[in-house]
């Protein structure tokens, strides 16, 4: 017997969604263009960060952040999707694991870098005391707030997805964010090549 199909998601079709495409397409905005500068703003002024970068997925985000940290060990949850660490090793960076016990977690090494992981809408409160250089996964958290402060707004630099399960569902896409404009040009860099050597060739179709 044939199994029915279930929809993991199902998004409403939006009249003014399908415009937008059609606008794109017709503009040849298949890459980079006004509208991701707009989704950049938008996605910075909603994280409460100075700046945003665009990319493909969550997965290539998290890469992004830990090679512009230029880490070379970072610390992962053990109660996390495993799309982190996958990330973390693709980044070439060791994996020390870290346990979601606060008793286990001051055993780790002082100073050590990590991924600190919002689950499933639930906003970690140690993200509003925690210092020294750590990334922010708001991938499944986003939109959500910690005391007056978004969510995204504590790490040295904060990571999402876009991904269509996600709660800033989209197709696919992710972003990483920050205030750091160092950390900005190197995520800039390692996202699109010859970028700032060419500006005029990102302008827009010729």
């Amino acid at each position: 017997m044939a199994l029915a199909w279930i929809p993991h998601t199902e998004p409403p079709r939006l009249r003014h969604a399908d415009q937008a495409l059609a606008t794109l397409l017709e503009r040849g905005e298949t890459a980079l263009g006004p509208v991701i500068s707009e989704l950049e703003a938008e996605l910075a002024r909603r994280l409460g960060r100075q700046w945003a970068v665009a990319v493909d997925s969550g997965s290539s985000a998290l890469m992004l952040a830990i090679r512009a940290l230029g880490l070379r060990r970072v610390g992962v949850p053990a109660f996390a999707c495993t799309a982190v660490a996958i990330a973390a090793r693709n980044a070439g960076a060791a994996i020390t694991w870290l346990d979601v016990d606060d008793r286990l977690c001051a055993q780790t090494k002082a100073g050590q870098p990590f991924v600190l992981v919002h689950p499933f809408g639930y906003l970690d409160p140690r993200a509003e005391r925690l210092s020294g250089v750590w990334i922010e996964d708001v991938a499944t958290a986003a939109g959500g707030r910690l005391g007056n402060r978004p969510c995204g707004s504590f790490g040295t630099l904060a990571v999402g997805s876009l991904y269509a399960t996600k709660p800033w569902g989209g197709a696919m896409g992710g972003f990483v964010a920050g205030n750091d404009p160092e950390l900005e040009a190197r995520v800039r860099a390692m996202t699109t090549s010859d970028r700032d050597t060419l500006p005029d060739h990102y302008a827009g179709p010729h």
